[in-house]
């Protein structure tokens, strides 16, 4: 597996050889359709932050579906979608402007801190990326619908969009400090 960084694998290509049937497999295990590339993202994320836990001597794809697994069963325990608002998903907090969790406890995003906190985030993203960001949350635009509209790949999409949760996730925390959670 190339590296873009010492000991780190080059995320793009292994999204480029894995997303489709990654997708696919958690679609298959019950995954709500707007969570599949939620879950796909954490996938990533994970051998992104933990590459030391692949084994490079077993096959990547086996590696990746055994944390698909792990992760579609935590979120089928769950058992209800705002449970990502709460867990991360900034850019959907904000571009839904919910005021109150559905079980009735506040989201420190509905606040008018968390809100600032992420209209900063956003304003310090590329424009290219807030264009993106807009285009799927705002729009509500498929990451194939994306692709065509500003001519780039699915998988480019779907890593860009990925980086960019990831980017605001990070922003968003270290701005609000211990408030969340």
């Amino acid at each position: 597996m190339a590296s873009g960084r010492a000991g780190a694998p080059d995320l793009a290509q292994v999204v480029d050889a894995h997303l489709p049937a990654l997708r696919g497999y958690i679609a298959s295990l019950g995954i709500h359709p707007d969570l599949v590339d939620d879950v796909a993202h954490d996938v990533f994320l994970e051998l992104l932050r933990h590459p030391d836990r692949y084994d490079a001597s077993r096959p990547l794809r086996a590696w990746l579906f055994g944390i698909a697994r792990n992760l579609a069963l935590q979120e089928l325990r769950r058992g209800r979608t705002e449970s990502r608002l709460r867990s991360g998903l900034v850019a959907e907090a904000l571009l839904a402007r919910t005021g109150e969790a559905p079980d009735g406890e506040e989201s420190p995003l509905a606040t008018t801190e968390g809100l600032q906190a992420l209209r900063e985030c956003l304003a310090g993203l590329s424009e290219r990326i807030r264009r993106l960001v807009n285009l799927r949350f705002g729009q509500h635009l498929a990451p194939e619908q994306i692709a065509r509209e500003l001519d780039m790949g699915g998988s480019a999409v779907r890593t860009a969009l990925m980086r960019a949760r990831w980017a605001l996730r990070e922003c968003v925390e270290s701005r609000l400090g211990g408030q969340r959670r």
